[in-house]
Protein backbone atom coordinates (compact mmCIF):
# COMPACT_ATOMS: atom_id res chain seq x y z
CA UNK A 1 0.00 0.00 0.00
CA UNK A 2 1.36 3.07 -1.39
CA UNK A 3 1.42 6.59 1.33
CA UNK A 4 1.75 10.37 0.63
CA UNK A 5 4.83 9.89 3.46
CA UNK A 6 6.37 7.56 1.48
CA UNK A 7 6.48 9.53 -1.37
CA UNK A 8 7.50 12.82 0.32
CA UNK A 9 10.28 10.46 1.55
CA UNK A 10 11.40 8.89 -1.61
CA UNK A 11 11.17 12.57 -3.26
CA UNK A 12 13.65 14.15 -0.49
CA UNK A 13 15.99 10.83 -1.10
CA UNK A 14 15.79 11.49 -5.11
CA UNK A 15 16.55 14.88 -4.65
CA UNK A 16 19.84 13.99 -2.57
CA UNK A 17 20.82 11.03 -3.87
CA UNK A 18 22.66 9.50 -0.89
CA UNK A 19 20.36 8.07 2.26
CA UNK A 20 22.54 9.74 4.86
CA UNK A 21 22.15 13.22 3.52
CA UNK A 22 18.55 12.38 2.89
CA UNK A 23 17.42 11.24 5.97
CA UNK A 24 19.07 13.99 8.10
CA UNK A 25 17.02 16.42 5.90
CA UNK A 26 13.69 14.66 6.03
CA UNK A 27 14.26 13.94 10.23
CA UNK A 28 14.74 10.65 10.33
CA UNK A 29 17.07 7.63 10.37
CA UNK A 30 18.78 6.05 7.50
CA UNK A 31 17.61 3.12 8.48
CA UNK A 32 13.74 4.29 8.72
CA UNK A 33 14.53 6.13 4.75
CA UNK A 34 16.00 2.74 3.81
CA UNK A 35 12.84 0.67 4.39
CA UNK A 36 10.21 3.05 3.63
CA UNK A 37 12.21 3.01 0.00
CA UNK A 38 12.47 -0.90 -0.07
CA UNK A 39 8.66 -0.67 1.07
CA UNK A 40 7.47 1.69 -1.94
CA UNK A 41 9.80 -0.42 -4.38
CA UNK A 42 8.06 -3.59 -3.49
CA UNK A 43 4.32 -2.15 -3.47
CA UNK A 44 5.86 -0.88 -6.98
CA UNK A 45 7.35 -3.92 -7.85
CA UNK A 46 10.77 -2.01 -9.56
CA UNK A 47 13.61 -1.11 -8.48
CA UNK A 48 13.24 3.11 -8.43
CA UNK A 49 17.23 3.50 -6.96
CA UNK A 50 20.51 1.98 -7.91
CA UNK A 51 22.45 1.51 -4.80
CA UNK A 52 26.42 2.34 -4.89
CA UNK A 53 28.85 2.82 -2.61
CA UNK A 54 29.02 6.36 -2.64
CA UNK A 55 25.10 7.43 -2.47
CA UNK A 56 22.45 6.36 -4.96
CA UNK A 57 21.16 6.92 -8.37
CA UNK A 58 17.43 6.54 -10.03
CA UNK A 59 16.73 3.98 -12.20
CA UNK A 60 14.47 4.71 -15.26
CA UNK A 61 11.59 3.95 -13.37
CA UNK A 62 12.93 5.90 -10.35
CA UNK A 63 13.26 8.94 -12.47
CA UNK A 64 9.61 8.65 -13.88
CA UNK A 65 8.48 8.38 -10.59
CA UNK A 66 9.87 11.26 -8.95
CA UNK A 67 8.18 13.37 -11.92
CA UNK A 68 4.94 11.83 -10.81
CA UNK A 69 5.89 11.86 -7.24
CA UNK A 70 6.35 15.38 -7.21
CA UNK A 71 3.33 16.35 -9.35
CA UNK A 72 0.92 14.27 -6.85
CA UNK A 73 2.17 15.97 -3.59
CA UNK A 74 2.15 19.49 -5.61
CA UNK A 75 -1.86 18.94 -5.76
CA UNK A 76 -2.12 18.07 -3.01
CA UNK A 77 -0.80 21.03 -1.19
CA UNK A 78 -3.32 23.20 -3.83
CA UNK A 79 -5.63 21.24 -3.05
CA UNK A 80 -5.59 21.21 0.85
CA UNK A 81 -4.41 25.20 0.36
CA UNK A 82 -7.99 26.18 -1.31
CA UNK A 83 -9.52 25.42 1.94
CA UNK A 84 -7.39 26.29 4.38
CA UNK A 85 -7.25 29.70 5.88
CA UNK A 86 -4.74 31.06 8.39
CA UNK A 87 -5.33 33.84 10.79
CA UNK A 88 -2.66 34.56 13.16
CA UNK A 89 -4.94 36.78 15.49
CA UNK A 90 -7.91 34.10 15.75
CA UNK A 91 -9.28 33.72 18.79
CA UNK A 92 -11.27 30.79 17.97
CA UNK A 93 -10.53 27.92 15.90
CA UNK A 94 -12.05 25.34 14.07
CA UNK A 95 -10.23 22.13 12.96
CA UNK A 96 -11.81 20.39 9.63
CA UNK A 97 -11.24 16.84 9.08
CA UNK A 98 -10.77 16.27 5.38
CA UNK A 99 -11.01 13.56 3.01
CA UNK A 100 -9.96 14.15 -0.56
CA UNK A 101 -12.70 12.21 -1.90
CA UNK A 102 -14.80 15.26 -0.97
CA UNK A 103 -13.62 17.02 -3.76
CA UNK A 104 -17.04 18.96 -4.39
CA UNK A 105 -16.59 22.03 -7.47
CA UNK A 106 -18.33 24.11 -4.99
CA UNK A 107 -16.52 23.35 -1.35
CA UNK A 108 -13.47 25.00 -1.55
CA UNK A 109 -15.72 28.04 -2.45
CA UNK A 110 -18.27 27.56 0.62
CA UNK A 111 -15.24 26.91 2.69
CA UNK A 112 -13.07 30.16 2.00
CA UNK A 113 -16.66 32.01 1.93
CA UNK A 114 -17.08 30.81 5.62
CA UNK A 115 -13.49 31.59 6.55
CA UNK A 116 -13.21 34.99 5.68
CA UNK A 117 -17.00 36.23 6.93
CA UNK A 118 -15.24 34.98 10.19
CA UNK A 119 -11.80 37.18 10.35
CA UNK A 120 -11.09 35.96 14.32
CA UNK A 121 -11.38 32.00 13.25
CA UNK A 122 -8.56 30.06 12.84
CA UNK A 123 -9.75 27.19 10.15
CA UNK A 124 -6.98 24.32 10.11
CA UNK A 125 -7.63 21.15 7.73
CA UNK A 126 -6.33 17.66 8.46
CA UNK A 127 -6.27 15.42 5.65
CA UNK A 128 -6.80 11.97 6.19
CA UNK A 129 -8.74 8.54 5.70
CA UNK A 130 -12.11 7.96 6.58
CA UNK A 131 -10.98 5.83 9.28
CA UNK A 132 -8.50 7.80 10.82
CA UNK A 133 -10.89 11.23 9.96
CA UNK A 134 -13.48 9.44 11.87
CA UNK A 135 -11.47 8.51 14.88
CA UNK A 136 -9.97 12.11 15.25
CA UNK A 137 -13.78 13.33 15.02
CA UNK A 138 -14.78 11.01 18.11
CA UNK A 139 -11.65 11.66 19.81
CA UNK A 140 -12.50 15.74 19.49
CA UNK A 141 -8.82 16.26 17.19
CA UNK A 142 -11.56 17.63 14.59
CA UNK A 143 -14.60 19.43 14.67
CA UNK A 144 -16.13 18.61 11.50
CA UNK A 145 -14.75 16.10 8.93
CA UNK A 146 -15.71 15.87 5.21
CA UNK A 147 -16.06 12.54 4.23
CA UNK A 148 -17.73 9.05 2.90
CA UNK A 149 -20.38 7.40 4.31
CA UNK A 150 -18.07 5.06 5.81
CA UNK A 151 -17.08 7.63 8.18
CA UNK A 152 -20.13 8.01 10.26
CA UNK A 153 -19.82 6.59 14.16
CA UNK A 154 -22.92 6.20 16.84
CA UNK A 155 -23.32 9.50 18.67
CA UNK A 156 -22.83 11.69 15.27
CA UNK A 157 -25.09 13.78 12.53
CA UNK A 158 -24.14 13.63 9.13
CA UNK A 159 -25.34 16.07 6.12
CA UNK A 160 -25.53 14.67 2.88
CA UNK A 161 -23.62 17.23 0.80
CA UNK A 162 -23.56 14.99 -2.87
CA UNK A 163 -23.14 12.18 -4.28
CA UNK A 164 -20.21 10.78 -6.43
CA UNK A 165 -20.09 7.82 -9.27
CA UNK A 166 -16.88 6.02 -9.75
CA UNK A 167 -14.51 6.76 -12.21
CA UNK A 168 -11.19 4.62 -14.03
CA UNK A 169 -7.76 5.53 -14.71
CA UNK A 170 -6.52 4.38 -17.79
CA UNK A 171 -3.52 4.49 -19.43
CA UNK A 172 -4.08 6.11 -22.92
CA UNK A 173 -2.45 2.85 -24.27
CA UNK A 174 -5.31 0.85 -23.47
CA UNK A 175 -8.10 0.29 -25.59
CA UNK A 176 -10.42 1.09 -22.74
CA UNK A 177 -9.40 4.61 -22.99
CA UNK A 178 -11.26 5.41 -26.02
CA UNK A 179 -14.61 4.81 -24.41
CA UNK A 180 -16.72 7.69 -23.14
CA UNK A 181 -17.67 5.49 -20.32
CA UNK A 182 -16.65 1.84 -19.37
CA UNK A 183 -19.24 -1.17 -18.30
CA UNK A 184 -18.50 -3.08 -15.03
CA UNK A 185 -18.26 -5.95 -17.13
CA UNK A 186 -15.45 -4.62 -19.50
CA UNK A 187 -13.22 -4.96 -16.01
CA UNK A 188 -13.69 -8.74 -15.73
CA UNK A 189 -9.84 -10.23 -15.54
CA UNK A 190 -8.50 -6.92 -15.91
CA UNK A 191 -5.40 -5.58 -14.09
CA UNK A 192 -6.80 -3.41 -10.93
CA UNK A 193 -5.23 -0.69 -8.96
CA UNK A 194 -7.59 -0.20 -5.35
CA UNK A 195 -7.84 2.01 -2.72
CA UNK A 196 -7.50 -0.57 0.12
CA UNK A 197 -10.22 -1.75 1.94
CA UNK A 198 -8.42 -0.95 5.72
CA UNK A 199 -8.00 3.33 4.00
CA UNK A 200 -11.37 3.75 2.48
CA UNK A 201 -13.87 0.76 2.89
CA UNK A 202 -16.43 3.07 1.55
CA UNK A 203 -14.68 3.24 -1.88
CA UNK A 204 -13.59 -0.33 -2.04
CA UNK A 205 -16.73 -1.71 -0.85
CA UNK A 206 -18.83 0.39 -3.42
CA UNK A 207 -16.94 -0.86 -6.56
CA UNK A 208 -15.69 -4.95 -5.45
CA UNK A 209 -20.16 -4.84 -4.99
CA UNK A 210 -20.68 -3.54 -8.24
CA UNK A 211 -18.26 -6.25 -9.75
CA UNK A 212 -19.81 -9.22 -7.22
CA UNK A 213 -23.54 -7.40 -8.84
CA UNK A 214 -21.63 -7.93 -12.57
CA UNK A 215 -21.04 -11.78 -11.82
CA UNK A 216 -16.90 -11.32 -11.57
CA UNK A 217 -14.42 -10.87 -8.44
CA UNK A 218 -12.30 -8.00 -9.45
CA UNK A 219 -8.47 -8.92 -9.80
CA UNK A 220 -6.25 -6.45 -7.83
CA UNK A 221 -2.69 -6.18 -8.46
CA UNK A 222 -1.54 -2.80 -6.31
CA UNK A 223 -3.50 -1.43 -3.23
CA UNK A 224 -2.56 2.47 -2.37
CA UNK A 225 -3.67 3.64 0.68
CA UNK A 226 -5.35 7.15 -1.04
CA UNK A 227 -7.50 7.73 -4.34
CA UNK A 228 -4.58 10.57 -5.12
CA UNK A 229 -1.89 8.17 -5.28
CA UNK A 230 -3.56 5.39 -7.72
CA UNK A 231 -2.96 8.39 -10.84
CA UNK A 232 1.25 7.79 -10.69
CA UNK A 233 0.47 4.49 -9.66
CA UNK A 234 -1.43 3.85 -13.19
CA UNK A 235 1.44 5.62 -15.37
CA UNK A 236 4.01 3.49 -13.38
CA UNK A 237 2.57 -0.02 -13.17
CA UNK A 238 -0.13 0.12 -15.66
CA UNK A 239 -3.50 -1.59 -14.78
CA UNK A 240 -6.36 0.71 -14.48
CA UNK A 241 -7.32 2.65 -11.03
CA UNK A 242 -10.39 3.21 -9.43
CA UNK A 243 -11.13 6.38 -7.95
CA UNK A 244 -14.22 8.75 -7.04
CA UNK A 245 -15.45 10.78 -10.23
CA UNK A 246 -15.95 13.86 -7.78
CA UNK A 247 -11.80 13.96 -7.80
CA UNK A 248 -10.84 13.53 -11.66
CA UNK A 249 -11.11 17.49 -12.20
CA UNK A 250 -8.67 17.96 -9.16
CA UNK A 251 -6.17 15.71 -10.23
CA UNK A 252 -4.61 14.10 -13.49
CA UNK A 253 -1.57 12.96 -14.80
CA UNK A 254 0.17 12.37 -18.39
CA UNK A 255 -0.48 9.17 -20.06
CA UNK A 256 -3.39 8.74 -18.39
CA UNK A 257 -7.12 9.99 -18.81
CA UNK A 258 -10.46 9.30 -16.51
CA UNK A 259 -13.57 7.50 -17.47
CA UNK A 260 -16.73 7.00 -15.82
CA UNK A 261 -18.21 3.52 -15.43
CA UNK A 262 -21.17 3.51 -17.22
CA UNK A 263 -24.49 3.25 -14.57
CA UNK A 264 -21.38 3.87 -11.95
CA UNK A 265 -22.72 3.04 -7.87
CA UNK A 266 -22.29 6.26 -5.90
CA UNK A 267 -21.13 6.94 -2.89
CA UNK A 268 -22.31 9.29 -0.80
CA UNK A 269 -20.20 12.55 -0.12
CA UNK A 270 -21.23 14.08 3.92
CA UNK A 271 -20.10 16.19 6.38
CA UNK A 272 -20.18 14.60 9.63
CA UNK A 273 -20.29 16.30 13.16
CA UNK A 274 -20.39 14.50 16.81
CA UNK A 275 -24.01 14.91 17.78
CA UNK A 276 -25.49 18.10 17.70
CA UNK A 277 -24.67 20.83 20.63
CA UNK A 278 -26.96 22.21 22.66
CA UNK A 279 -28.76 25.69 22.41
CA UNK A 280 -26.06 27.74 23.95
CA UNK A 281 -23.52 26.50 22.23
CA UNK A 282 -25.53 26.89 18.92
CA UNK A 283 -22.76 30.46 18.34
CA UNK A 284 -20.01 28.28 18.62
CA UNK A 285 -17.85 27.95 15.21
CA UNK A 286 -18.96 24.20 14.47
CA UNK A 287 -22.68 24.93 14.63
CA UNK A 288 -21.67 28.65 12.33
CA UNK A 289 -20.24 26.49 9.46
CA UNK A 290 -22.84 23.71 9.81
CA UNK A 291 -25.66 25.87 9.18
CA UNK A 292 -23.57 26.82 6.34
CA UNK A 293 -23.08 23.48 4.82
CA UNK A 294 -26.71 22.68 5.28
CA UNK A 295 -27.82 25.18 3.61
CA UNK A 296 -25.97 23.33 0.09
CA UNK A 297 -26.59 19.84 0.91
CA UNK A 298 -28.76 17.46 -0.51
CA UNK A 299 -32.43 17.17 0.94
CA UNK A 300 -33.67 13.27 1.04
Amino acid sequence: MIELRQLQLFVVAAEHLHFRTASATAGVSVGHLSQTIGRLEAALGVPLFNRTGRGATLTPAGSLFLSEARHLLDQTDRSIATVKQVQASASEHLRIGFDPSVALPWLAGTLQEFAESEPSLLVSLTDDTPAALADDLMDHRVDVLLSTRGSERRRTESLLLDRTGLSLLIPTTDALAASDAVEIGELEQRPLILVSRTSNADLFDTFVGACHRAAFDPVAVQYVGTPAVVWPTTRLCGGIGVVPTSMTDYFSTEGVVARPIAESPVLDLLAVRRSAPTASAASEPTARLWQQLRARSLVE
